[in-house]
């Protein structure tokens, strides 16, 4: 087994960490939970916004000069945004608040299992070409992998008070990153086209920002407990633009 393939199962297992964390009690305060909520609206929109389309466009501007990359960039993100509004029709849940954080928690885990996924593709790259910048790249994945853990887990443990259905949905999103070590291990062989790469991480940047202002902001910001939600989303954005900082 490749030592590539190794470091990013440990960046998958950092998401762990984070769910064990969230976990720690059953039925959180729904002050506890709007901060929860804001802080993975946090994550997400930082995530996308500081990280993957800046990294697209970069990309795009060199592989499509002019204003193709520019318009493939953004066409990628409608795409992610609009399939983030049919998933929300499609699925079903209960109107009262366990079932719309389950529909949350779900959301979540679908949105960040997608993001993880390229991830470790670029931590299985990475690590082949140059062992010191894999293990570089692995722990700054690692690093915000763990507030992505809690922004799984929490919801899901609030809804259902189940502390393993929300470690194993965790897990999920989590270990697609070995997932996607696994697949350029065993199937593809060569590095994936750096464009279509791109255009992936713009259109997973659209699906989570439009889960994050759809789904996890309203009910992070709803009801008495609004000031928490609210400094949940900033500290959820400082971290992980401290985490990208780190990582550059």
């Amino acid at each position: 087994m490749p030592f590539s393939f190794l470091l990013s199962l440990a960046a998958g297992l950092a998401t762990m960490l984070g769910g064990i964390t969230a976990v720690l009690r059953r039925r959180p305060s729904r002050a506890v939970l709007n901060a929860a909520l804001g802080f993975s609206a946090g994550v997400m929109l930082a995530v996308s916004l500081a990280d993957l389309i800046p990294h697209a466009v970069s990309v795009l501007s060199i592989e499509m000069p002019g204003a193709a990359g520019v318009l493939s960039c953004v066409c990628a993100c409608a795409a992610g945004i609009l399939a983030a509004r049919l998933l929300d029709l499609m699925v079903e849940c209960r109107r009262d608040d366990e079932g719309r954080l389950m529909k949350i928690g779900v959301f979540t885990m679908l949105a960040l299992m997608l993001h993880n996924l390229p991830e470790g593709m670029a931590v299985y790259l990475s690590t082949e070409q140059d062992v010191i910048l894999g293990m570089h790249l692995c722990a700054a994945i690692a690093l915000h992998n763990i507030p992505e853990g809690i922004a799984v887990a929490m919801p899901i443990c609030a809804a259902t008070g189940s502390r393993l259905l929300a470690l194993i949905m965790t897990a999920v999103s989590g270990f697609a990153e070995p997932l996607g070590a696994l697949i350029m291990w065993k199937w593809l062989g060569l590095e994936p086209d750096s464009r279509g790469l791109a255009l992936i991480f713009s259109g997973i940047a659209g699906l989570m920002t439009a889960t994050a202002f759809y789904e996890l902001l309203p009910e992070a910001l709803g009801g008495n407990n609004r000031e928490q939600g609210a400094a949940g989303a900033l500290w959820g954005v400082i971290i992980m633009v401290a985490g990208c900082c780190i990582a550059s």
